[in-house]
C-alpha cells in the first residue's frame, strides 16, 4: 500500500496512456483508476493524487499545443496558456478525486457507492465538455474508439455512457478487491458484455439508403503559414492542378480543406479563378473552407466559413463556423468583457455563425464541421436534426506537423459518424483525409503530408440514431440520479447521527 500511496498516480497515468491512441490498448482503461482507488488517504490525498494523474494525462495528450507557429513574441504566452490549460483540465481529475474520498469516507452502501462514481464522473465530463472553454478532447469515452463494437453504443447512449462503463468497471473490480463481494463485479462485467454484444449486433446492420452522391476528396499538402507568402499561393496552384487533372471519374462535389486557398476567396480574383478550372473542368460543385467578413455597421465581422459553389462558378451557400477555438480565433467573453479585444495574444478576431444549417448539392443535404468543430457531439447532431444525409468535416492541422494532435483530431471525428448513424467525409490540408462509414469505420484514407485525391460513392442516411433523436439524454439522466443518490446518502448521515445522540 506504501508503494501505491507514493506511486499510484503513476500507476494510473501509464495505464491510460496505453488505454489511448497511439496504443489503442482500449481494455486498460477498465483498470486505470485501480491504483488510485487502492491508495489510502484522506479526501485531500485522493484529490492530489488524481490531479496528478491529469496532469500528467493531459501533459501528455496536448503537447502538441506546443507545436503551433506564432510570433517570437507571443511564444511565451504559448507556453504559459498550455500549462494553465494543463492545469485547469487536470482539476476535473482532482474534484472526482475529492467526490472519491469523501464517498469512501461516508460509509454509504457499497453498491449505493458502485453506481455513484461513474455517475460522478460523467456529471464532471460533461462540465468540462460544454461552454466557452468546453474541450472534449481525450475524453474518457474517446479510449473506447479501440474496440468498434462497444463503440457503437454511442449511437443509442451517446459517448458519456462510455465514460460511465468504463469508470462502473474499475469501481466494480475495487470493490470487490476491498470486499471479495461477487456481485459488485459481476454488474460491471454483465454490462460490458452486453454492450459487446448489442454493439457486434449493431456493426452488422445495414442504414436505411435514400440516395448516394459521389464526392472527390483534394488533400494538396501545402503547409499553412501564419502570414501571406507567394510562395504558398504558387504550391496552393500545382497542387490542385495536378490534382484536377489526376481526377478522371465523374463527380457531384469536389471537398476542399479548411483554409483551401490564401486569402478571402470572394475578393480573390486568382482564388476564382483556379476554382473556377476545377467546376468547369468536372462539373462539379465545391466545397471550400475559407475566411470571409462582412460589414455589419461601422466594423467588418471575420468569419471562418465554408462556401458551397456551384457548376457555373457561383456561390451558392455559406456556412460559419459556430464553434470557435478559445485563445486561438476568439477570446472567450470578449463579447461581455469589451476590454478583451484590446488584449493581443496572437489570436484571430473571428465572430461566431449564428447558426447550424445543412448545405445542399442535388437535394443532398450535409452538415460541415470546420476543423474544431468536429469534437463537439452536439454540432453534428444539430446538423443530423435537420436532415443532413452525410458529415464533411474540414480543417488544417499542419501547424502541428507529426505529433498526436492531427491523428487524435481524425479519430474523435469518428465518433461523429458513430453518433449519428453517418458517412463522413473529410479533408485535411496536410492530412488525415478520409471516408468514414456510419460505423466509425475508415473506408479511404490519405495519412498525414501525402498529397493525393479520394474519390467515394456516400450513401445518404436519413434514419436518425436513437443518439440524434434525444441527445444527451443519458448524462443529464445521470445528474439527476446524483442528486437523488447524495440525498439519500445525506438523509441516512442524519439518521445515524440522531441515533447515536438519542442513545
Amino acid at each position: 500500500m506504501s508503494a501505491l500511496r507514493k506511486y499510484g498516480f503513476l500507476f494510473s497515468f501509464v495505464l491510460l496512456t496505453l488505454a489511448f491512441l497511439p496504443f489503442n490498448l482500449y481494455f486498460l482503461a477498465y483498470f486505470a483508476f485501480i491504483p488510485l482507488f487502492l491508495a489510502p488517504g484522506k479526501p485531500g490525498r485522493s484529490a492530489l493524487s488524481f490531479y496528478l494523474t491529469g496532469v500528467l494525462f493531459f501533459a501528455s495528450r496536448l503537447y502538441w499545443i506546443l507545436f503551433l507557429q506564432v510570433e517570437p513574441g507571443i511564444k511565451p504566452f504559448l507556453v504559459v496558456g498550455f500549462v494553465l490549460m494543463v492545469l485547469y483540465l487536470a482539476l476535473y481529475f482532482g474534484a472526482f478525486g475529492l467526490f472519491f474520498g469523501i464517498i469512501e469516507k461516508s460509509g454509504a452502501p457499497a453498491g449505493l457507492r458502485l453506481f455513484l462514481l461513474p455517475s460522478l464522473w460523467v456529471l464532471l465530463e460533461y462540465i468540462r465538455n460544454h461552454g466557452a472553454m468546453g474541450f472534449p478532447w481525450s475524453s474518457l469515452w474517446m479510449s473506447q474508439l479501440g474496440d468498434l463494437r462497444i463503440s457503437q453504443t454511442a449511437s443509442f447512449l451517446g459517448p458519456y455512457y462510455l465514460s460511465w462503463l468504463t469508470v462502473l468497471a474499475n469501481a466494480g473490480i475495487f470493490f470487490y478487491i476491498k470486499s471479495r463481494r461477487i456481485p459488485l463485479v459481476i454488474l460491471p462485467l454483465l454490462l460490458l458484455l452486453a454492450s459487446e454484444a448489442g454493439g457486434a449486433l449493431l456493426l452488422r446492420k445495414s442504414p436505411e439508403i435514400s440516395g448516394k452522391i459521389k464526392v472527390a476528396l483534394f488533400q494538396p499538402n501545402v503547409l499553412p503559414r501564419e502570414y501571406y507568402d507567394p510562395k504558398e499561393w504558387r504550391e496552393t496552384e500545382k497542387a490542385f492542378r495536378e490534382l484536377n487533372g489526376e481526377l478522371k471519374d465523374s463527380v457531384d462535389l469536389i471537398v476542399l480543406s479548411e483554409s483551401a486557398l490564401p486569402g478571402f476567396y470572394r475578393f480573390s480574383k486568382r482564388a476564382q479563378d483556379l476554382i473556377g478550372e476545377i467546376v468547369k473542368a468536372h462539373g462539379a460543385s465545391v466545397l471550400l473552407g475559407t475566411s470571409d467578413r462582412e460589414k455589419v455597421g461601422k466594423e467588418y465581422h471575420f468569419y471562418n466559413s465554408a462556401l458551397l459553389i456551384d457548376p457555373t462558378g457561383r456561390i451558392v451557400s455559406r456556412y460559419d463556423k459556430t464553434h470557435l477555438v478559445p485563445f486561438g480565433e476568439w477570446l472567450p467573453y470578449e463579447d461581455r468583457l469589451p476590454f478583451l479585444r484590446k488584449i493581443d495574444l496572437g489570436q484571430g478576431n473571428y465572430t461566431p455563425g449564428k447558426k447550424i444549417s445543412p448545405l445542399s448539392v442535388d437535394g443532398a443535404k450535409f452538415g460541415v464541421l470546420i476543423c474544431f468543430e468536429s469534437i463537439f457531439p452536439e454540432i453534428s447532431r444539430a446538423f443530423c436534426r435537420k436532415g443532413a444525409g452525410f458529415l464533411v468535416n474540414i480543417t488544417s492541422d499542419g501547424w502541428y506537423g507529426r505529433s498526436l494532435g492531427p491523428v487524435e483530431h481524425f479519430h474523435l471525428a469518428r465518433f461523429r459518424a458513430i453518433e449519428e448513424g453517418r458517412y463522413l467525409v473529410r479533408v485535411a490540408k496536410t492530412g488525415i483525409s478520409a471516408v468514414v462509414d456510419d460505423k466509425g469505420r475508415i473506408v479511404k484514407s490519405l495519412g498525414l503530408f501525402e498529397r493525393g485525391l479520394l474519390t467515394a460513392e456516400i450513401p445518404l442516411i436519413r434514419k436518425e440514431t436513437f443518439y440524434a433523436r434525444y441527445g444527451h439524454f443519458f448524462p443529464q439522466a445521470i445528474m439527476l440520479i446524483v442528486v437523488i443518490l447524495l440525498f439519500i446518502m445525506w438523509v441516512g448521515k442524519v439518521r445515524k447521527n440522531q441515533e447515536e445522540v438519542s442513545r
